[in-house]
């Protein structure tokens, strides 16, 4: 399993099924020396358009709210197809229909699946309104679906599975 964009927290802490589980930031080196205690995955400092894996490596990948904090998404989305197997899942959490930021320079719309279609296929999606700047409230406290008839441009969120072709 590889986390891109993984964070802090022990991302993949809960996956004690996984053979492997990869959390891959550019401040993971960093993100060690804050851990109270050494975590079950394994960090790796890289961003997620320069992944140090072989093709093909993972059965699972996941990007977490960190598709919009690339300098690139084409080269991320590259390289996570690159380094998926076929068959291969994907599940994708973004933000989507915001203005860019220092911390997120990618600014991307509903559309952005129909730039992983060439090589994945989606298995399911969701759209959720954002009425909040924290990804995990919007998902699970509030969960409202997005209204995609309000002609109003706003913020939304993104949920997805993708299987790799």
């Amino acid at each position: 399993m590889l986390d891109v964009g993984c964070g802090p927290r022990g991302s993949l802490e809960w996956a004690d099924m996984a053979a492997e589980r990869v959390g891959v930031d550019p401040l993971a080196d960093d993100y060690v020396q804050l851990h109270e205690r050494p975590h079950q995955m394994r960090y790796v400092a890289a961003g997620a358009e320069d992944l140090p894996f072989e093709d093909g490596h993972f059965d699972f990948v996941s990007a977490f709210n960190s598709l919009d904090h690339t300098d690139s998404v084409d080269a991320a989305i590259s390289e996570i197809t690159r380094v998926a197997r076929h068959g291969g899942s994907l599940l994708l959490l973004c933000d989507v229909g915001h203005e860019p930021t220092p911390t997120e320079p990618q600014a991307f719309g509903w559309e952005i699946l129909d730039r992983f279609a060439e090589d994945w296929e989606v298995i399911f999606r969701r759209d959720y309104e954002r009425p909040t700047d924290n990804m995990y409230d919007n998902l699970h406290l509030h969960a409202r679906p997005f209204d995609h008839g309000n002609p109003q441009p706003r913020p939304g969120v993104l949920a997805a599975h993708l299987r790799r072709r």
